[in-house]
């Protein structure tokens, strides 16, 4: 059966998501407040996604091919859902425009999105482009993590040279541009989130202390500290227009990125045992995939004009409880708006789609 509370988990993260992309555009109108919690939110968010893919990664008896036939279904069915979904919508507005539409254009987006991932009309399917090829290195190298330590080691070498091959000097190398096909060359940093995750779920394994409320609060007390210490080591090099870590863009700044991330993953991690039930977060999180690829159209196309109008009509918050409040807001309308789609997507598509048929998850887990 499905663990709620790593459900919990998953909708915190996609809660983030949503209100790091709307944070992040008054960032760019230089409000230092929404400078600092976009700096923080995405400095773990994304490494919180697949160090949990990690930790519910279970060994089976299945083979490694049959096993990752299963998750090219959960993942490549959706990918390429949604860049047609998305590069439809937007050849429709074009027309609706008056403008002329360049068929061969389109034609090539959806090429390159099925075959690299490098163009891709849903932007937000980076993460799982990224994640099936994750699934590929531990198809090809998982065997050896048998374990925990192990695991750990391997997460070292892998996110080093992860490291090393994303890092902008190396991205006039042949090979670097090579492995940029389906994220492969991100995803050995993120494999390391993967075997982190994966060895954590190892180490706790028949650990009565999980259960213990009083630990957990301890855990995620110790791993903010830690977190918040960490944060302002990472002095860059960054690649985006805000100084953070991007990894959709292949930009963590410093070595500290992967400590600071992740502290910040574990502190979500345990909060949401802390949290225990709570069914609107568990069916977030349980269709945290349409949530994850629908948010492109906020992060593109709609929250930008947003942003805008707020500025011109009211100004900009600067006191970081005015954003945390103003951009909680637009958050929370803007999964509200999200769920009537998800919870369609779940009746009529939900193979195709990544989304779940009931409100209540209860079939087992991935």
């Amino acid at each position: 059966m499905r663990t709620r509370w790593l459900d919990v988990c998953k909708g915190l993260g996609i809660v983030a998501v949503y209100y790091g992309h709307v944070v992040g555009r008054f960032g760019g109108y230089g409000v230092t407040a929404a400078v600092t919690q976009w700096t923080a939110i995405y400095a773990f968010h994304m490494p919180l996604f697949f160090l949990l893919s990690g930790y519910l990664h279970k060994t089976t008896n299945r083979s490694a091919v049959g096993l990752l036939k299963r998750r090219a279904r959960r993942l490549v069915y959706p990918i390429w859902f949604f860049n047609l979904m998305f590069l439809l919508v937007s050849m429709a507005v074009v027309l609706a425009l008056g403008q002329p539409l360049d068929l061969a254009w389109y034609g090539r987006a959806l090429l390159s999105s099925f075959l690299t991932g490098e163009i891709r009309p849903c932007g937000l399917t980076w993460f799982l482009y990224c994640l099936m090829s994750v699934f590929v290195l531990h198809t090809l190298l998982g065997g050896w993590a048998k374990t925990g330590s192990r695991a750990l080691l391997l997460a070292v070498a892998s996110g080093g040279f992860g490291y090393w091959v994303t890092h902008p000097e190396q991205q006039a190398n042949p090979a670097g541009a090579l492995l940029r096909i389906w994220y492969l060359d991100e995803a050995f940093v993120a494999y390391a989130f993967f075997l982190v995750g994966h060895a954590l779920r190892r180490w706790e394994a028949g650990r009565s202390w999980t259960q213990s409320t009083g630990l957990n609060l301890a855990v995620v007390v110790a791993c903010a500290a830690v977190f918040l210490v960490t944060l302002d080591w990472n002095e860059g090099p960054f690649r985006a227009h805000l100084p953070g870590v991007v990894m959709a863009q292949r930009g963590h700044g410093g070595l500290a990125f992967f400590l600071t991330a992740v502290a910040g993953s574990l502190v979500f991690l345990y909060s949401a045992r802390l949290i225990g039930r709570n069914r609107p977060l568990e069916w977030i999180g349980v269709n945290s995939i349409p949530f994850f690829a629908l948010n492109s159209a906020f992060y593109g196309w709609l929250n930008p004009p947003l942003v805008r109008w707020w500025k011109a009509s009211f100004g900009l918050p600067r006191d970081p409880f005015d954003v945390f409040g103003w951009v909680g807001l637009v958050t929370l309308a803007s999964l509200l708006a999200t769920a009537p789609l998800v919870w369609l997507l779940g009746r009529m598509a939900p193979t195709a789609s990544g989304a779940s048929r009931r409100p209540d998850p209860d079939p087992p887990a991935d």
